[in-house]
């Protein structure tokens, strides 16, 4: 179209009304802080189960199995307070939205049995037991994964023909799965 006097009536006035829905669009982009066409998607992340148990050796018995003498025993529920900490070994750079700082779940004290859940993006984690142990993590777009840990204070020894009560024996074990499998 060629631009003459004539046509500029109508357009000085279409001209104003684009350049104020541009200018009103480039307003959104700014408020939400991401363009809707982004290059860098937001990261993609998968629900990862942490169950905890700790229970406490309340005494052992003495029973014999196949002409053998061992000792059984009786567990009873104990406090089950934890933290565990999920961290980023992936560098942040390439997990688009995820800002590297650890992730911390904390379970209360109280007796019995704790489940939590997290989402985490997908990538290689460190998960951390307050100090009792570490293990890797892969977080892949299939995964479905289970963090549980269990831990027994006091252990039945059979020593001398006796079954002996040993109350500062500690176990403790992280196992990590996937669910689908």
């Amino acid at each position: 179209m060629v631009f003459r006097p004539r046509h500029a009536r109508w357009f000085t006035p279409l001209f104003f009304a684009s350049a104020l829905v541009g200018a009103s669009s480039y307003a959104r982009i700014e408020r939400s802080g991401r363009p809707p066409n982004s290059l860098r998607p937001p990261a993609e992340r998968r629900p990862v189960r942490v169950l905890y148990a700790h229970e406490r050796v309340r005494q052992c018995k003495r029973v014999t199995i196949d002409r053998r003498h061992r000792c059984i025993a009786e567990l009873e529920p104990a406090d089950t307070s934890a933290t565990v900490t999920f961290e980023l070994v992936t560098t942040p750079s390439t997990v688009a939205g995820d800002t590297g700082s650890p992730l911390v779940v904390q379970f209360p004290s109280r007796l019995g049995p704790q489940d939590a859940s997290v989402e985490l993006a997908l990538g290689q984690w460190l998960v951390d037991w307050r100090g009792r142990g570490c293990a890797n993590l892969t977080i892949l777009p299939t995964t479905s994964a289970v963090v549980s840990l269990e831990a027994t204070t006091g252990r039945c020894e059979f020593r001398g023909g006796q079954c002996r009560h040993n109350p500062d024996a500690v176990s403790q074990q992280m196992t990590i799965s996937d669910e689908r499998r």
